[in-house]
């Protein structure tokens, strides 16, 4: 049996987009970076970050099934906001979380 300690990380901040492997010490083995282009909504953001993840899974030589696991940080709130939210157009649209299970098959965790 394979043992789980690499997970991605995803960084989706204001301007950039940043997502690596990591290991379970903190070592990077592989990061891209993309620019984050929030007013062409949630769903092209999803798309360009799955896209970004292969290559990163390419450059790091794993597979999305030796990942224990997904951690998503985003300045973004997922449930409510009190100002001008970092990214509007992916206001409702923020389900992370889904999207790691649904995309990957790994867990997400969102943190702001």
């Amino acid at each position: 049996m394979q043992s789980l300690n690499h997970s991605l990380g995803i960084d989706i901040g204001g301007t950039k987009i940043a997502i690596g492997v990591v290991t379970s010490d903190g070592h990077v083995l592989a990061n891209r970076t993309l620019a984050t282009e929030s007013s062409q909504g949630t769903q092209n953001a999803i798309k360009r970050i799955c896209a970004t993840i292969q290559l990163v899974l390419q450059d790091s030589g794993l597979e999305i099934s030796q990942m224990v696991g997904a951690g998503i940080g985003s300045g973004e709130s997922a449930a409510w906001h009190y100002q001008q939210p970092l990214h509007p157009a992916w206001l409702g649209g923020l389900e992370y979380c889904r999207f790691a299970l649904e995309r990957t098959g790994i867990a997400g965790v969102v943190g702001k």
